[in-house]
């Protein structure tokens, strides 16, 4: 069930709109109304305004706009009903636990048992002679208290069931504590962290949803150094980045955040003052991981280990970060250390200067990193580093980088531009590196010698900006969305995209205006994120409705096309050979209007 009017209407009497966008930005009075620069869009002209007599908000230059709850959902990037429960934290309105929407499985009381575990686990440091061995031990890393408090770093005890106890005389049920990966069953119940000093993990929107324990006393038996939750109902490894949400104001205000393989890597940097700063778990990048860091910035440093494992990890890491327009650099470290181990050996100072003055551009890590194995006396390694440098320069296909690279390589190879352009130009595309365009490819009917030529078409990537631009105008617009349905009907390029579509359709049959409350809760978390980010996106060109609606009738013909053709390789006819000439007049006529724009 969604929150009741009752309740949000409370909310929103209570929270002062402007004192609550103004802990988020500057505001400066303007008459009746507040201003300030929007932070949903490049502003340096402020162009946001904020009425308190009608307790909303609205941006002249992006179109930005809504309520109290909205501004923090946007600003934030959280589920409308995490932006609800901010907003009334902020005001001092206590929302029942009964209050809250339906997202599916209720995860508050598997939140509610982490956060009573990190308590005990922190009270056990800090109160016990184990503790005081283990706290001994953290300072001697140079984990101080203030560092311990911050990280919620605590002590599992020895003991077989502590933490079981303990939760249990809490009213905590043991499947509850076996769901989230703290207790196992056997004969009896069992802690399963034990005599390990406890790293809390959180989610991105700042829930405790496990841990990583760490030994820290010497024993004869062979454990593992470290020891982290198992997945489960809400410890999603590859959905996780380490210090994430804690990060989120800093990574905003340097445009930038540097990505770590391991947490302890993000406490040395903390030592360093460098908090803009999150860690990967051990795990190769992902896409859920990428797509929260685009929410905040579009520059990615990398910061993984120099041993083979992190360096794999850093050329993966710098493929997907390129191919989601992310600006990416790679931070080198000297003789294989970690971060900490940089800064026991070299000093905090070093590692600071690594981190904020000695990042290299990813393009020129994978070549350094190529460079490293040329021995230009040899032939053999010769034609391998300029192989493999190629497949690059085809896989990233930048003019400026082939300039740079080619430059590079004429320098260090000792010859000419010219003959590495031709090279260039005669190397075949290697499909294991980048999936071939087959749009580009050639189509040949041998037994009818009708061939299908490569023509010119335009780049999916296109249509797909411009179904992002027609979502951004018909979400406010029931007009718009009305007009699109009548012009477009279901034509639609990315299948998320036209499940976003149909939904703003469907809702425009029913409501005469946009109340996001009602309409972001009939959406799905996946839908729901695409939508934040295509509302947000100020980086991509405006598109005329019109021309919007041209495009995507364009790419829905070019495809009908394709289809008509194949068919007709497969199985000629008149009747298809007429339905491709009327097609392809179509395609012109779309052209043609292009060309009048």
């Amino acid at each position: 069930m969604s929150f009741s009017e009752e309740l949000l209407n409370k909310i929103k009497k209570e929270a002062d709109i402007v004192k609550i966008i103004g802990e988020y930005i500057k505001l400066e009075k303007k008459g009746a109304n507040f201003v300030g620069l929007c932070p949903f869009h490049p502003d340096t002209n402020p162009s946001l305004s904020i009425s308190p007599a009608k307790n909303i908000y609205k941006c002249f230059s992006c179109g930005a706009a809504g309520n109290v709850f909205t501004f923090v959902q946007n600003y934030e990037h959280v589920p409308f009903s995490q932006a609800v429960r901010i907003v009334a934290a902020k005001c001092g309105v206590t929302i029942d636990a009964d209050s809250g929407l339906n997202e599916g499985p209720n995860l508050s009381k598997y939140y509610e048992i982490m956060q009573k575990a990190t308590a005990f686990y922190e009270f056990y440091l800090k109160n016990t002679n184990d503790g005081k061995i283990a706290l001994s031990y953290l300072h001697s890393r140079h984990l101080d208290d203030e560092i311990i408090k911050r990280f919620r770093i605590g002590l599992a005890p020895a003991a077989m069931d502590l933490l079981y106890r303990s939760l249990l005389n809490d009213k905590v049920q043991p499947l509850n504590m076996i769901e989230v990966g703290l207790v196992r069953s056997g004969k009896e119940y069992y802690d399963v962290f034990r005599n390990r000093i406890m790293f809390a993990i959180e989610d991105l929107l700042g829930n405790i949803v496990g841990f990583s324990g760490r030994v820290y006393q010497k024993s004869d038996l062979k454990e593992a150094k470290y020891v982290n939750s198992s997945e489960n109902i809400i410890f999603k490894k590859g959905q996780l980045l380490y210090n994430y949400k804690n990060a989120l104001n800093e990574i905003k205000s340097a445009n930038r955040v540097f990505v770590f393989e391991g947490f302890m890597d993000v406490i040395a940097a903390y030592r360093a003052s460098i908090l803009n700063t999150v860690a990967t778990m051990g795990t190769a990048l992902t896409q859920q991981q990428i797509k929260a860091l685009n929410k905040v910035t579009n520059n990615v440093t990398l910061c993984y280990d120099s041993d083979f494992a992190g360096v794999e990890a850093t050329k993966k890491a710098i493929h997907l970060l390129n191919q989601a327009k992310f600006n990416v650099s790679v931070v080198r470290f000297p003789d294989e250390l970690d971060p900490d181990e940089v800064i026991n050996k070299y000093g905090i100072d070093r590692l600071k200067q690594l981190l904020s003055n000695e990042a290299i551009t990813g393009i020129d890590y994978l070549y350094e990193l190529e460079k490293k194995n040329l021995l230009v006396a040899d032939i053999n390694s010769v034609e391998a580093f300029k192989q493999k440098i190629f497949e690059y320069m085809q896989y990233y296909r930048s003019q400026v980088l082939n300039e740079r690279y080619l430059k590079q390589m004429a320098k260090d190879l000792n010859t000419s531009i010219e003959s590495l352009q031709a090279d260039f130009k005669n190397t075949p595309l290697k499909s294991s590196f980048m999936q071939l365009d087959t749009d580009h490819q050639e189509v040949v009917d041998f037994k009818t010698k009708i061939t299908t030529k490569p023509r010119k078409k335009t780049p999916k990537l296109k249509f797909s900006i411009a179904e992002r631009g027609l979502i951004r105008q018909i979400y406010w617009s029931k007009d718009n969305c009305l007009r699109a349905q009548s012009v477009l009907g279901p034509i639609f390029v990315l299948p998320k995209q036209r499940d976003l579509l149909y939904s703003l359709y469907d809702y425009y049959q029913i409501y005469p205006d946009m109340d996001e409350q009602i309409y972001k809760s009939r959406l799905t978390p996946e839908m729901l994120d695409l939508l934040v980010d295509i509302l947000k996106d100020t980086k991509e060109p405006f598109i005329e409705l019109n021309e919007i609606f041209d495009l995507i009738s364009q790419y829905n013909n070019e495809k009908v096309t394709e289809n008509v053709a194949t068919s007709f390789i497969e199985e000629p006819s008149i009747d298809k050979l007429k339905q491709i000439s009327q097609l392809k007049k179509s395609t012109i006529k779309f052209k043609g209007s292009d060309n009048n724009d």
